[in-house]
C-alpha cells in the first residue's frame, strides 16, 4: 500500500491510498483543506484527478502517473510519499523577479540558461525529457512542449532564466519545434499580444531568444503564486474549468455548451457579473484571433483564501494559452473548441462551434449580458484585434527577424484575421504581405502534409501535438 501525502504551502491537507484501482482521498479537514474542492467526499479531487499530461508530454512520461511520479505541482501543491521528503525542504513557489521589468519590444532582455540546440533534434528532446522526469521537476498538465523555469535576479542586477528542478517554478517556457511549427511560440506570443491590447487581463509574456540559432521561445509569468516579499496571509490555486465543472478533460475538454462554463462560473465567483463579463471578453478573443483551441482547459479561476478570516475569493484568471491555431492544419478543421447551444431544450442536438457575431450575441443574451452591452464589447475586440495582428506583423519584435518561419506565420495569422473580421474598419492588407520568403521557400521544399489544407495561408508539416 502506498500512501501519499497532500501539502498546500506545506500545510498537510490530506492523504491519498493508491492501493487498489481507484484512488481514495482522506481529507485533514482544516480550513486549507475545504479550501481544496472535492465534488465526490472519499474520491481524488479533481485537481488531482484531471492532471494526466497529454500530446508530446504524455509521449515523454511514457504513461506514468503524475501523481504518484512527481512531488511539486501549480499553486504550491506538493504530493510525497509518506516518510520520503521532509516538508520543510520543499521549497514554495513564489515570484522572486517580475517579467515585465525585463521586457522590450516583446523580447526578454536577461539571460537565459536552459537547455538549447540549434533546433528541436533528438539530442535536444533527450534533454528535456530528463528534467521531466526529475521527481522535482514540477508537474502540470499539457500538451504542448514547455518547460517551468525559474525567473530569478542575477549578480548583475538583470535577470536570469534556469530550469525549475531545484529553484521556484515561477514561469513556463514554450519550446520551439522543428521546421514550420518552430513559429508556435511566437504565434501564441501575438495571440497573448492581442488579447492584451484589446483590453483583457493577461498572463505577462516575452519572446526569449534561444542560444545556437533556434527559433525564440515563449515565456508565461504564472498568476497563482505569491511574490516572494508577500508574508503568505492570502493564498492562491488555480483552478481550470474541467475542476470548476467536474467534466472530464477525456470526453469534455472540447465541444462542450460554453454556457456550462458560464453557469459554473456564477456559482462560485466572488463577482459574478464583473466574471462574467470577462468570460465573453474571453470567448470573443478566441473567435476573433481564430483560436480554436480554448477549451476547459485553457480558462481557469483563481481562488485566494485569506489565512486569518477563512474568506475566499474566486475570480476569472487572466487570459493564457491564447493564439491562432487556424493557420496550423490540425486544427484548421475546427471552429471553436467550444459549442454554443441555442436551443438547449433539444437536450444538446443543436449544440454546434460558434463561428459568427450572430453567435456570440446569442450567448451573451443567454448568459445574463444585454445585446447593447454585447454588441460594444463586441465591436471593441474585433477592432483591436484587426488593427494589431496587422500592426504586428507588419513591425514584428527584432528578435523574430531571422527567423523566416516565425515571420510568415505572424503574416499568416494576420491574413485570416482581416479575412474573418466583421470591424467596421478593416486596415488593408494586400496579399502580397504574406508572399512567403525566399529562404522559408527553401524549407518548404523538405516537408509535406499529412492533412489537407483548407486556409490559404495554413502551413505544411507534421502535426507538433497540442
Amino acid at each position: 500500500m502506498t500512501i501519499l501525502t497532500v501539502a498546500f504551502f506545506r500545510e498537510i491537507i490530506g492523504r491519498i491510498d493508491t492501493d487498489g484501482p481507484k484512488s481514495n482521498w482522506e481529507s485533514a479537514n482544516t480550513p486549507l483543506a475545504r479550501f481544496l474542492e472535492n465534488s465526490h467526499p472519499g474520491e481524488l479531487p479533481n485537481t488531482f484527478k484531471y492532471l494526466q499530461p497529454e500530446g508530446w508530454l504524455a509521449g515523454v512520461l511514457e504513461g506514468k502517473n503524475y501523481i504518484e511520479s512527481g512531488v511539486r505541482f501549480l499553486s504550491n501543491l506538493t504530493i510525497i510519499e509518506e516518510g520520503s521528503y521532509s516538508l520543510d525542504k520543499i521549497g514554495i513557489d513564489t515570484l522572486h523577479a517580475r517579467l515585465r521589468d525585463s521586457t522590450a519590444d516583446g523580447t526578454f532582455t536577461g539571460n537565459y540558461h536552459g537547455p538549447s540546440a540549434a533546433h528541436f533534434s533528438e539530442g535536444y528532446e533527450k534533454h528535456l525529457s530528463g528534467l521531466w522526469n526529475n521527481s522535482l521537476m514540477p508537474k502540470f498538465s499539457g500538451a504542448q512542449v514547455k518547460l517551468p523555469v525559474s525567473l530569478l535576479p542575477d549578480e548583475n542586477g538583470g535577470q536570469v532564466i534556469l530550469p525549475a528542478v531545484h529553484t521556484p517554478f515561477s514561469h513556463i517556457l514554450k519550446v520551439p519545434r522543428e521546421g514550420f511549427y518552430a513559429s508556435l511560440p511566437a504565434v501564441e506570443w501575438m495571440g497573448l499580444e492581442l488579447a492584451r491590447r484589446a483590453g483583457l487581463e493577461t498572463a505577462d509574456h516575452a519572446l526569449v531568444e534561444m542560444p545556437n540559432g533556434m527559433a525564440p521561445a515563449l515565456i508565461v509569468e504564472r498568476f497563482d503564486i505569491p511574490d516572494v516579499d508577500d508574508e503568505l496571509r492570502h493564498l492562491t490555486r488555480i483552478s481550470d474549468f474541467c475542476n470548476l465543472t467536474d467534466l472530464s478533460p477525456r470526453f469534455n475538454k472540447y465541444e462542450t455548451d460554453v454556457s456550462v462554463c458560464f453557469q459554473a462560473l456564477e456559482a462560485q465567483s466572488s463577482d459574478p457579473e464583473a466574471d462574467r463579463i470577462a468570460l465573453f471578453k474571453r470567448i470573443a478573443l478566441s473567435h476573433y484571433i481564430l483560436d480554436a483551441d480554448m477549451h476547459l482547459k485553457n480558462i481557469s479561476v483563481l481562488k485566494t483564501i485569506d489565512r486569518e478570516t477563512g474568506d475566499v475569493n474566486v475570480r476569472l484568471s487572466p487570459a493564457y494559452d491564447a493564439m491562432t491555431t487556424m493557420i496550423y492544419p490540425e486544427l484548421s478543421d475546427r471552429t471553436s473548441a467550444l459549442y454554443f447551444d441555442p436551443d438547449p431544450e433539444q437536450g444538446g442536438r443543436c449544440a454546434k462551434p460558434y463561428d459568427s457575431r450572430s453567435d456570440l450575441i446569442a450567448i451573451a443574451k443567454m448568459n445574463g449580458i444585454s445585446w447593447e452591452q454585447a454588441d460594444a464589447i463586441l465591436d471593441e475586440i474585433s477592432q483591436s484585434v484587426v488593427d494589431n495582428a496587422v500592426d504586428i506583423a507588419r513591425n514584428p519584435p527584432a528578435i523574430l527577424k531571422n527567423h523566416p518561419a516565425c515571420l510568415h506565420a505572424l503574416k499568416c495569422a494576420a491574413t485570416e484575421i482581416v479575412w474573418r473580421s466583421d470591424a467596421e474598419n478593416i486596415p488593408e492588407w494586400g496579399d502580397d504581405e504574406v508572399a512567403m520568403p525566399q529562404e522559408y521557400q527553401e524549407q518548404a521544399k523538405a516537408v509535406t502534409s499529412p492533412t489537407p489544407i483548407k486556409a490559404k495561408t495554413a502551413f505544411n508539416g507534421p502535426a507538433p501535438g497540442f
